[in-house]
């Protein structure tokens, strides 16, 4: 008997995959949500791959919403807060490993935070939400005119 190992999006079509990626049946109902989510162009086929990067993962395996695949050969990672995170298409364990530590030493994966990526192997990019950018430049306005009103006083 086959086994159902995840879900696999392709357009506005849903099917049940197996472990290899090969198509079961197109999925008919909820029966299988809590399965993973794998969207895109041969996502079907990296599946398993993806899935057991994340399995040394927990901590953010489980907050993850579908692994989305770009043009054939990376990963996007959806989590369930709406934060995207956007893999390297080489040494994806070193960056599950920095974003692991990321997110224990700041909480990066809690924050008001709409991407990280780790495409770059010498740096990691952070896109704030729309209100955390507004808020920040806010702060940093605020920061500008008290300053200069200290220089004022000297």
């Amino acid at each position: 008997e086959r086994q159902a190992y995840g879900i696999w999006q392709h357009g506005s079509d849903l099917s049940l995959i197996e472990r290899s990626g090969s198509v079961i049946a197109p999925l008919r109902d909820n029966k299988f949500a809590s399965l993973p989510l794998f969207v895109g162009r041969d996502a079907e086929t990296a599946a398993a791959a993806i899935d057991e990067e994340f399995s040394k993962w927990p901590s953010i395996a489980s907050r993850v919403k579908a692994f989305v695949r770009v043009g054939g050969r990376r990963w996007d990672v959806h989590m369930e807060n709406g934060i995207v995170v956007r893999l390297p298409e080489e040494n994806v364990p070193g960056a599950l490993a920095l974003l692991n530590r990321f997110d224990g030493e700041q909480q990066v994966l809690s924050r008001d935070v709409a991407v990280v990526d780790l495409r770059l192997p010498d740096r990691v990019a952070i896109r704030l939400t729309a209100g955390a950018q507004e808020r920040r430049t806010a702060a940093l306005e605020e920061r500008r005119k008290a300053l200069k009103k200290l220089e004022r006083k000297i």
